[in-house]
């Protein structure tokens, strides 16, 4: 992570943040896949604890797990967001859970609205004991593998982390366990983020509705989503907007049965609603946190190929027919839909995060990062260069990126990065 965050930070102060998305690399990367292999076989020949230990190790490499591990037991204690997860691993058993809000007394809707919800879990259900609800994982270690280990932790962990902002926000008289403080990031970014939001998505809904009296229904869907991801890829809220940009994104592709004009009012409704009720308290979710797992699966760079190049053809329209404004508008519903929906790569991941800087410069300049648009709009060719230059010699895989990219100006910028994606694979 050091590699990525000296690779764009500039000469100033580091901003408080050093990783921006949704997601941790730990939870899985190529590498790992070895060890797994040999996790199971160990499960199989009845060595379960080393299987699982061996299973864990992508999560007990950073500093978010304690582990006590003794010859016939494994306790962890693994830190997910506002969240804290107790497991205890045994030859025989599996128990681990988190405690998710206080109960001040009983509330019977929402004892059926958690009965409901444990109907969607795969692992995990939600329990209440004494005035605690909470997240639990049981099973027989017989009966669980390494990786059904690692996934039901994972699964414990994320919903963990979210369930307590949403009985929070459904239900006034419940209180959040917390077994930690949460810290919220200095108020200069929280103020810089919270403005970058409400400008961001006002100018989304303003050039959305353009799009659409000229019947570009799809690229308005675009300019919103991807106003949407980059707001959660920058400023990583942790709450509500959070919750409200992953519904607007479930919403959307799931609704593929109806048209992309009724697709286009449902999002522009909850993108109201979004700007309207959530943004303007947003800085209250800016929690200096850290996340053991990740909300997004990991993929191959071969699937973020594939995705910028269906799009190629499109953007190479926009560039040739000077529509600078809607080629950008694609340029980012791309970039911050891989980035929201996956976990690419790292070193897609470093590409992808250098056209968030093309596209979003101004963010980045008041956090303290290198920029390279001149205040005229233009790109600072020089600055570029370097980054570039830099970029090739640290990542032995993208050794020729910078030999393959077209300066001449932002957009072709813009364009070639792109079009690296896309050949590198």
């Amino acid at each position: 992570m050091n590699a990525f965050k000296n690779l764009f930070a500039s000469s100033k102060a580091d901003p408080p943040i050093d990783l921006y998305g949704r997601y941790n690399e730990r939870y899985h990367i190529e590498q790992q896949d070895d060890t797994l292999v040999e996790a199971e076989t160990n499960f199989r020949n009845g060595n379960r604890l080393k299987a699982y230990r061996l299973a864990l190790q992508p999560i007990l490499t950073g500093d978010t797990v304690e582990i006590l591990d003794s010859v016939d037991k494994l306790k962890l204690d693994i830190e997910q967001g506002s969240t804290h997860i107790h497991a205890t691993i045994t030859h025989e058993t599996i128990q681990a859970y988190a405690k998710i809000i206080v109960l001040s007394k009983d509330i019977p809707d929402l004892a059926y609205d958690l009965l409901q919800r444990n109907d969607s879990f795969e692992y995990i259900s939600f329990t209440q004991q004494d005035q605690h609800i909470l997240l639990e994982f049981d099973a027989l270690s017989s009966l669980c593998s390494p990786m059904q280990l690692l996934d039901a932790l994972r699964e414990l962990a994320i919903i963990s982390d979210k369930s307590d902002d949403f009985l929070l926000d459904e239900y006034p008289d419940v209180v959040r366990y917390q077994e930690h403080s949460l810290h919220l990031i200095p108020e200069e970014r929280q103020v810089q983020f919270s403005a970058f939001a409400q400008e961001e998505l006002t100018s989304a809904l303003h050039q959305a509705r353009q799009y659409e009296e000229q019947h570009e229904f799809g690229l308005a869907a675009r300019r919103i989503l991807g106003s949407c991801y980059l707001i959660d890829y920058i400023t990583s809220p942790h709450g509500a907007s959070q919750e409200a940009i992953e519904a607007m994104h479930r919403q959307f592709f799931d609704r593929n049965a109806e048209s992309i004009r009724i697709k286009l009012s449902a999002l522009k409704r909850a993108a109201d609603t979004l700007l309207d009720d959530h943004i303007p308290t947003i800085s209250e979710e800016f929690h200096d946190v850290k996340h053991t797992f990740g909300i997004t699966k990991a993929i191959h760079r071969k699937k973020i190929s594939a995705i910028v190049f269906q799009e190629m053809d499109e953007m190479t329209w926009y560039l040739r027919e000077k529509q600078s404004e809607r080629f950008h508008a694609n340029a980012a519903y791309i970039v911050g839909y891989c980035l929201f929906h996956y976990a690419p790569p790292l070193e897609d991941r470093i590409l992808l995060h250098l056209l968030v800087q093309l596209l979003r410069p101004k963010i980045f300049q008041k956090l303290g990062y290198n920029t390279y648009i001149k205040p005229n709009g233009k790109l600072k060719k020089a600055a570029f260069r370097a980054t570039c230059n830099s970029i090739s010699q640290q990542y032995p895989d993208l050794w020729d990126f910078s030999d393959q990219l077209d300066r001449s100006s932002l957009n072709q910028a813009i364009r070639s990065v792109l079009t690296y994606l896309v050949n590198r694979a």
